[in-house]
């Protein structure tokens, strides 16, 4: 970030410490939003961040923008797939603990009765 300035042999001017400051702002400002879930401010600091010219929040608001609606939604809805990923994730390590020993059926009534 201050590659330009140091270079100069004046050490960390000025400007560095205005982007550090803008940088401090953005992490807090993403950090509030997340926590509060406020979807409705997403959108301001994703042009802020995108107008930023900081290469890390330029590509983190980029990776951001490309999942724009999942984002959204998981700042509006308290909803998550959590636990079914969970269920799926035991079934696969089932599945492989299984594997070439057991059919369908002895799957199956693992699966049932672990559930119980």
């Amino acid at each position: 970030m201050c590659e330009e300035n140091m270079t100069e042999g004046g050490g960390c001017q000025y400007g560095c410490f205005l982007l550090l400051n803008i940088e401090k702002e953005l992490a807090e400002e993403f950090t509030r939003i997340v926590r509060e879930r406020s979807s409705s401010t997403f959108n301001k600091w994703l042009r802020a961040a995108m107008q930023s010219k900081l290469r890390e929040f330029v590509s983190f608001a980029r990776g951001l923008s490309e999942d724009y609606e999942a984002v959204v939604n998981a700042l509006r809805y308290e909803w998550s797939n959590g636990q079914l990923e969970g269920q799926v994730n035991r079934l696969k390590l089932a599945k492989r603990m299984m594997y070439g020993r057991a059919k369908f059926d002895l799957l199956r009534a693992w699966v049932l009765h672990s559930v119980q």
